[in-house]
């Protein structure tokens, strides 16, 4: 295309023809007025087809574009504006509250019951008292209606346990088997972690879990389980 024909052409180019160019909001829209345009008998554009043609599409697309550069001619993407919801499990019996700022509170899942006694009524099973023991701390874990988890810590380091028959509930990952010996029919496993010796079994459909005393050897642990196994009521 020659300057001078260029130059001609954009100075002919009339107000209607970018009033229209604006009202242009798409491809489709564009080429229909620019076929119509080249179809006009004695118009501008017929006799500088080539240059006019192109400078009319120059001018379509740059309102096309000043179109879709408007606020609200295009709709944005849709935006999921649903709240998510977070759902807690009852602890407790306890629904989960909120702060002052509005923030879900999820209840403590250990609760201590001050006594050996309120443990075994929350577990279902009579807790034993151990002779010469003295207890320190008397909790359950809770995550759902039922307790998953009773335990009774005693001043001297040592530890008895009660929860769901069939399951490890020592909470301790990778002990290893020591020995396994019976107490009233009832079949004994003790393991040790590092230098923590504690013994697994199941009595009256729950399973039990004794923790030793750290440094304890696995002569201490049998007696004592020996004398767990014979406190639990049956």
């Amino acid at each position: 295309m020659k300057d001078t024909s260029f130059s001609d052409a954009m100075g002919q180019i009339s107000e209607r023809h970018i009033h229209e160019a604006l009202a242009i909001d798409g491809k489709e829209a564009l080429d229909k007025a620019r076929q119509a345009e080249q179809r006009r008998p004695g118009g501008l554009l017929r006799r500088f087809a080539l240059p006019v043609a192109a400078c009319l599409s120059a001018v379509l697309a740059v309102g096309l574009l000043i179109r879709m550069g408007r606020s609200g001619t295009i709709d944005p993407a849709p935006v999921d504006t649903e709240p998510e919801t977070v759902q807690t499990e009852p602890v407790l019996g306890a629904d989960p509250g909120e702060n002052s700022n509005g923030e879900v509170q999820i209840p403590n899942p250990m609760q201590d019951l001050g006594s050996p006694e309120a443990v075994g009524e929350a577990m279902g099973h009579a807790f034993p008292v151990l002779p010469g023991r003295t207890p320190e701390t008397c909790t359950v874990i809770q995550y759902g209606p039922v307790p998953a988890l009773g335990r009774v810590s005693y001043t001297d380091g040592t530890e008895l346990a009660i929860g769901p028959a069939g399951e490890d509930i020592s909470g301790i990952y990778g002990g290893e088997l020591v020995e396994t010996f019976p107490v009233e029919d009832i079949s004994i496993s003790i393991f040790t972690y590092e230098d923590q010796p504690y013994a697994l079994w199941d009595q009256d459909g729950f399973a039990w879990c004794w923790y030793a005393a750290e440094g304890e050897n696995t002569a201490s642990v049998e007696g004592a389980v020996q004398e767990v196994v014979s406190a639990i009521p049956g």
